[in-house]
């Protein structure tokens, strides 16, 4: 119980720092236990012993791959299909009829040598995919009769077989095999990989000859991946030789064949010891495989192996008995204590990002850094919620103070003008068309005045701008026209309310205004995706570019109109819906203007 009061008590870096005091002090002394009885000697025959062993592993694994591939060679070589194919087609006539009478090896048969050679390719097939380290694999007498792998590929005509050094020692070789040192494969035809390749000589069963030749090559990175797993140190190499000097494998051979690097050759061929130290403090240890005749030589730096761990067992074992019972100690007391409360502080802040600030709050029960940054949290959660929902509110409210700001902004000349046009049409007896621009007025009034909706129907909004509308062709006569179509089902989808009006008025005073003769004013509303899209189109006189690039500059206002225009707008649908929806203009000098409105297609709630 002390001890967890304690730890409730101490800080996060006390704790941590006692912590790694402890562990750092007993490796350290576990560190001098063994290097107290370690020497320089020690040193160098554990590396010694280490190289030998890593050689003589690598060897095993070498001889076991080897002998797999003669098997898979013997297993090829030997069936009597491969022969029949090499040579059958040899003989002809009285010459066949000879060779096969005095043989021991005489089918009974004709032989089809399509069929022998689809048998063929179907067992290299099967081979190559059961190992996918073989590069290739075939058979050949000659240049007059050959299948390698699939069938397919061709023998390279550029290449004569008597100047290939491996054919010549397979056909030279006393018991008909040999094992290639590592060359670029040039007897398949656009094929140069590095490969080693096992050859082993087919003997003709009606002569007994040597006269045909199995082959396989090897991949050169089967070799190349076990020499880099196995090499020691960060600069350790592992490299073989054939019985000859010749190298099979070095991971520097493209340096050793330009002569800007030179290994001792020489000195491994005659060394009986099985290692050698050069006087660069190299350490070159040898083993040697029966089988194949391959020596593997591992080459280190004893300077790397004294910085790196000394004793690498010794240590290994040592250290991890003295270390083991204080780091499972310390590790679960420091990972409850430092872990826990950072796993609370991160779920709380989890519940942050999804918004949930009810229950984001941490408990806490520390009195250290980590209590301390629960608690600030804390306060910092009720903070932003608080500030969040004043925000909200604020926004709200300047939307409202926005709307009636707009509504206040009608233009008094507009009323005048209007007013004017009723006055003359009383006085000119026209009382219908009074009666119909007053009833007009009244409903486009009763509309801008509400104050108790922000949103509504779309039907709502298309009746204030046609209002609108009605008002200005009666007062312009014959010079206005306007035409409204809605997709069916979209009257009760919400909008922000007195927009279209601003847009059908922007279009009369720079549009239709300046145009000879009579204009018209299209209004259309569609649904495109998730969206709605509400169209005003007008057949005026257009803008220029340069126009229509400063067209939702503020203060762009018109006195002469109601004093609204497009900025405040679009300011406002932005501000409403996001900055993805709102207004876009497309205008031509002499052609018109179209502006299309495009917000979230939402039904307003009956």
């Amino acid at each position: 119980m002390r001890g967890r009061r304690f730890f409730s008590s101490v800080s996060i870096k006390k704790t941590m720092t006692y912590a790694f005091l402890a562990l750092v002090i007993s490796a350290v002394l576990a560190f001098l236990l063994v290097s107290l009885s370690s020497t320089s000697r020690a040193v160098i025959w554990n590396s010694i012993y280490h190289g030998q062993q890593m050689n003589q592993m690598i060897n095993d694994q070498i001889d076991s791959y080897i002998e797999y591939m003669e098997n898979i060679s013997i297993l090829v070589s030997e069936d009597e299909d491969v022969p029949r194919y090499l040579f059958y087609g040899l003989y002809e006539g009285e010459e066949r009829e000879k060779i096969l009478g005095n043989s021991n090896y005489s089918p009974v048969y004709d032989i089809d040598r399509e069929s022998l050679q689809t048998r063929i390719t179907d067992q290299f097939l099967t081979v190559m995919k059961a190992r996918g380290d073989i590069a290739n694999i075939g058979i050949l007498y000659e240049d007059e009769a050959y299948i390698f792998n699939d069938g397919t590929d061709q023998i390279n005509p550029n290449i004569k077989l008597e100047e290939l050094e491996w054919i010549r020692q397979t056909r030279q070789s006393a018991d008909g095999m040999s094992l290639s040192a590592s060359h670029v494969q040039n007897l398949v035809l656009n094929d140069y990989r590095w490969v080693i390749t096992l050859s082993r000589v087919i003997r003709n069963p009606y002569t007994n000859e040597r006269q045909g030749l199995f082959f396989i090559d090897l991949n050169y990175d089967t070799i190349s991946d076990l020499c880099e797993k196995n090499a020691t140190g960060e600069h350790g190499y592992v490299f073989i030789l054939d019985e000859n000097g010749n190298i099979i494998y070095h991971p520097k051979q493209q340096l050793l064949y330009s002569g800007l690097m030179e290994e001792r050759i020489c000195e491994v061929l005659v060394c009986k010891d099985g290692y050698f130290i050069t006087e660069e403090k190299s350490l070159y240890t040898m083993s040697h495989s029966k089988k194949t005749g391959w020596t593997v030589v591992g080459v280190s730096y004893l300077d790397e192996m004294t910085k790196m761990r000394t004793q690498i067992t010794y240590i290994f074992i040592l250290t991890a008995a003295v270390l083991i019972g204080a780091a499972v100690i310390f590790s679960k007391l420091l990972a409850q204590r430092i872990t826990l409360p950072i796993l609370r502080l991160r779920e709380s802040m989890r519940e942050v990002e999804r918004g949930n600030f009810a229950g984001a709050n941490v408990e806490v029960s520390e009195q250290n850094e980590i209590g301390s940054l629960g608690n600030s949290f804390n306060l910092m959660t009720e903070k932003i919620e608080e500030l969040m929902e004043q925000n909200v509110a604020e926004q709200r409210e300047k939307r409202k103070i926005e709307l009636r700001a707009l509504q206040s902004q009608i233009n008094p000349h507009f009323l005048y003008n209007t007013l004017d046009s009723i006055i003359w049409m009383a006085e000119s007896g026209e009382n219908a068309q009074v009666v119909k621009m007053t009833s007009s007025l009244a409903q486009l009034m009763r509309q801008s005045f509400n104050n108790k909706q922000e949103i509504v129907p779309l039907s709502s909004e298309i009746e204030h701008v046609k209002s609108y509308l009605m008002i200005q062709k009666m007062r312009y006569l014959d010079k206005l026209n306007f035409e409204i179509a809605l997709e069916e089902g979209l009257e009760n989808f919400s909008i922000v309310k007195l927009v279209l009006q601003p847009l059908a008025e922007n279009a009369i005073y720079h549009g239709i205004r300046y145009k000879e003769g009579m204009g018209t004013i299209w209004i259309g509303a569609r649904t495109i995706g998730d969206a709605l899209e509400i169209t005003l189109t007008d057949d005026g006189v257009g803008m220029d570019a340069d126009t229509l690039c400063h067209i939702f500059d503020e203060h762009k206002v018109n006195y002469n109109s109601n004093g609204v225009g497009v900025y405040n707008v679009q300011r406002r649908l932005k501000l409403y819906y996001g900055s993805d929806y709102g207004l876009s203009y497309e205008s031509a000098v002499g052609k018109g203007t179209r502006v299309t409105l495009r917000i979230p297609g939402e039904r307003k709630n009956e």
